[in-house]
């Protein structure tokens, strides 16, 4: 047997009711569910300085294929690098409504809902705790 932190190219055993198999699986061809997306450290603002802001209305303006100015309803506005996918990454079927303020696009509406009810309020790609914004339209200049 081997010590729990000790690094093996296959899994562990698999015990099933007392019993123990040896099902040799090497570890790099199992595959993994969610794909890790990398973010550039420069890209991440750290100080973000804006209070809760679940369903405020939120108008983004696009000015170049990586950058988005986030329009606030009380006139203020900030620029932060927008990170778009072509479909909402819990349902794959519907196209990405809700911008976190890190510039994450990923959710629809009903997805971000049902994530808010099970109590997830991070943002799903990067982790941090940021507001995000239901009603969001996108100009594209």
């Amino acid at each position: 047997m081997r010590a729990r932190n000790q690094r093996s190219e296959e899994q562990p055993d698999i015990v099933y009711l007392g019993e123990v198999q040896h099902i040799p699986i090497p570890v790099h061809q199992i595959p993994t569910p969610v794909q890790h997306i990398p973010i550039p450290v420069e890209d991440i603002d750290e100080n973000i300085m804006v209070e809760e802001n679940e369903g405020q209305n939120v108008e983004v303006e696009q000015e170049t294929t990586e950058h988005v100015e986030l329009i606030y309803e009380n006139g203020t506005s900030r620029r932060v690098r927008v990170y778009d996918l072509d479909e909402c990454i819990a349902c794959t079927s519907r196209k990405p409504a809700v911008i976190f303020e890190c510039g994450h696009l990923v959710y629809c509406f009903r997805c971000k809902r049902a994530a808010l009810r099970a109590g997830l309020t991070s943002c799903p790609v990067c982790k941090r705790e940021v507001p995000s914004f239901d009603s969001v339209r996108v100009n594209r200049r």
